[in-house]
């Protein structure tokens, strides 16, 4: 009964978007839940979907339970902590792609460097996202791209000088990234104001970046608490939503799509306006040497 529930909701609110028929959308980190109900969502529209993954039988497992709904997906291996992969996943990119989904990422990791000398998450939560854009902006003129933001964004600081900082707590590095994230989103909306760029806060849902095999709280937090914030929290197909609205909407130089309820962190999406500390931010200058410098090294290697 839940399960028709929940069913008829999603077709409900699905009913009320455009045909997605013949676009080609990519979305990383596929097997994950929230990525996992964008792609039902983006497949029932009738998309052609790519999705990249880390676990092959994980990604077998989801071609095998979504190709009932449709033949149009494809998947492709990638991780965003390793930069070699990065690359060889952006020559296999398709020839167009309408919408660009970041959604893979991770969050309160144990400090790690990666085996390309950056910490593990600042590579894959912001550094990774930046190659990939830098890509599509280059050889993808079509594409719109969607990025996950979080509300961390808004209250966290980033030390420009040192930007990977390995002097930080677990929590504070995944809202350094997501802040660095948003101002390089932000960025590139000043930068390609013909462009579309989408910054989406899902909500908050428990979805697999809580589970301790990908750097959660422990096996502790993931047996006692991650049931209850199921039951509390925002389930990850409504979540999706936020992430499924920015493919038309929430482009504007200003905007955000985030769900409309309490904080923004529950019920459907809706386009709301960044808050001020983020938009008057006095890094933008900081911001626009940290991608410059990036860019530089892209060209170097």
């Amino acid at each position: 009964m839940r399960r028709n529930t929940v069913l008829r909701k999603r077709e409900k609110y699905l009913s009320k978007l455009p045909s997605l028929v013949g676009k080609v959308c990519v979305v990383t980190g596929g097997t994950g839940s929230l990525a996992r109900n964008l792609i039902l969502n983006l497949l029932f529209l009738g998309a052609r979907v790519y999705f990249t993954y880390r676990n092959e039988s994980k990604a077998k497992k989801l071609l095998e339970e979504l190709s009932k709904f449709s033949s149009n997906l494809f998947a492709f291996p990638l991780d965003l902590s390793v930069k070699e992969e990065v690359f060889s996943f952006l020559k296999r990119l398709p020839e167009r792609i309408d919408f660009f989904f970041h959604v893979a990422g991770t969050y309160h990791r144990p400090l790690e460097r990666t085996k390309d000398g950056y910490e593990r998450t600042y590579q894959t939560d912001f550094l990774s996202i930046l190659w990939i854009d830098e890509e599509l902006l280059m050889n993808h003129p079509e594409t719109r791209i969607i990025h996950t933001g979080s509300v961390s964004m808004y209250y966290s600081k980033v030390d420009f000088k040192d930007p990977m900082s390995l002097h930080c707590a677990k929590t504070i590095r995944y809202g350094r990234d997501k802040r660095l994230l948003a101002l390089y989103v932000l960025a590139l909306k000043r930068r390609y104001p013909v462009r579309s760029f989408v910054l989406a806060h899902p909500g908050v849902s428990a979805t697999s970046l809580f589970q301790s095999e990908k750097g959660g709280f422990g096996k502790a937090f993931e047996t006692f608490l991650v049931p209850l914030m199921k039951v509390i929290f925002m389930k990850p197909w409504k979540a999706s939503l936020s992430l499924l609205l920015g493919a038309f909407a929430g482009d504007g130089e200003k905007e955000l799509v985030a769900p409309r309820g309490l904080f923004h962190s529950w019920g459907y999406p809706k386009v709301i306006s960044l808050r001020k500390s983020l938009l008057e931010s006095r890094e933008k200058e900081d911001m626009e040497r940290l991608i410059a410098k990036e860019k530089e090294r892209i060209v170097s290697n």
